[in-house]
């Protein structure tokens, strides 16, 4: 109760760490011995407004494959909100094996090395492990730390900033639905990672991810109900070099639109590029979100983008855009609500009077549940 408390009071979300329901237990007896640790569980934790994902393993062997599937199987059966059960898997021979038995697709390999620096891969990564299971949604835990100290070959690298942004871009691109950085590595040895490096000299990972996550986010909630189109007819025309802009294409499951996701996989220069589309439906930017087409034609430039950033377009009529702004303006309310629980949680505990400002708050949700983004983001 106190953990959920405190939870609550800073908004943070919490995956719950179910890794020992078996332990002790004979697999072979089957799952139904763990059904009421499970129960209890669910009960315990009724809603998602805490628990958002059970934590169930981390890079399994083939051996504990029928341990595992018995507690996964045990919670999937109590849980009827059907949260995602968290296993990341770092090779996608293990991962195969798990599938018939995962309710989500999540795998951490880290490209950042000491010996073959190449954060390019997480695209191929990406694009391998939907194909194993394209039917869930997926997570990638891209890196975010580096082994310290010393540094030999085959040691992992700290990712800069750019890799950082460029990493996060191509997994949205290639459909990835969540992106997870850890966070809390000791240092001591291994894996220094964001905590460690918060006010350092290589520091600013974390104010990296805050502006990844003001960016995404809201826009993000769109993304959720979109798939890669890998055949789309996008020609991109830029200045010669070994590496440019890249643009992909997801395509919505109800809407007729097309989100495009642009990301300069060059790290060190600003890239612009001319994109050719299949025809002249209209090209808004979803960062600029002030509804100008930005097509001539069936062509639009992107200009300016920096080293390993990204950007997103959409490729819709003018409705559908104003329907869809709407929402991701509404969300960005929401998502300055979400931002601003600590600061509200601590002047409530401080006694301050808050009457006003939670009227408002209330006022932002109810504005933003219908669409109403002006008045959403004036509260």
């Amino acid at each position: 109760n106190e953990l959920i408390t405190a939870a609550k009071a800073t908004g943070m979300k919490i995956c719950a760490d179910v890794r020992r329901i078996m332990e002790g237990r004979d697999p072979l007896k089957g799952y139904k011995p763990v059904v009421p640790i499970a129960q209890r569980l669910a009960e315990a934790f009724a809603d998602d407004e805490v628990i958002v994902s059970w934590k169930i393993a981390d890079e399994p062997s083939l051996g504990a494959m029928v341990q595992l599937a018995m507690g996964m199987r045990a919670i999937a059966e109590a849980d009827h909100l059907g949260r995602p059960q968290l296993i990341e898997f770092n090779n996608t021979a293990t991962f195969a094996a798990f599938t018939p038995y995962l309710n989500l697709n999540c795998w951490d390999l880290y490209p950042v090395l000491q010996g073959s620096r190449n954060p390019w891969a997480i695209r191929e990564q990406t694009r391998r492990y939907r194909e194993l299971m394209p039917d869930r949604p997926m997570w990638a835990v891209l890196q975010s730390f580096e082994t310290r100290p010393p540094a030999p070959d085959g040691a992992y690298v700290r990712p800069s900033d750019a890799e950082i942004r460029m990493m996060a871009y191509m997994a949205i691109a290639e459909g990835a639905k969540g992106l997870c950085w850890y966070s809390g590595w000791s240092g001591h040895g291994r894996d220094e990672g964001l905590v460690g490096r918060t006010g350092v000299h290589k520091g600013g990972m974390m104010a990296t991810l805050k502006g990844l996550a003001k960016r995404l986010i809201p826009i993000g909630k769109q993304l959720l109900h979109t798939d890669p189109v890998h055949r789309s007819n996008i020609k991109v025309e830029q200045e010669q070099g070994n590496r440019g802009i890249v643009v992909s294409a997801l395509r919505h499951r109800q809407r007729d639109v097309t989100f495009l996701v642009a990301v300069n996989e060059d790290l060190t220069n600003v890239r612009s590029a001319r994109v050719m589309l299949a025809d002249d439906t209209p090209v808004f930017d979803l960062y600029a979100l002030n509804g100008r087409n930005l097509a001539s034609g069936n062509t639009f430039t992107i200009g300016a983008l920096a080293g390993g950033d990204g950007r997103i377009y959409l490729v819709a009529g003018a409705g559908e855009y104003g329907s869809l702004s709407a929402h991701i303006r509404s969300d960005t309310a929401l998502e300055q609500i979400r931002v601003l629980t600590p600061d509200v949680s601590i002047a409530r505990r401080w006694g301050i009077d808050l009457t006003e400002v939670n009227a408002a708050l209330a006022a932002c949700r109810e504005f933003a549940e219908i669409g109403a983004a002006n008045d959403a983001q004036a509260q």
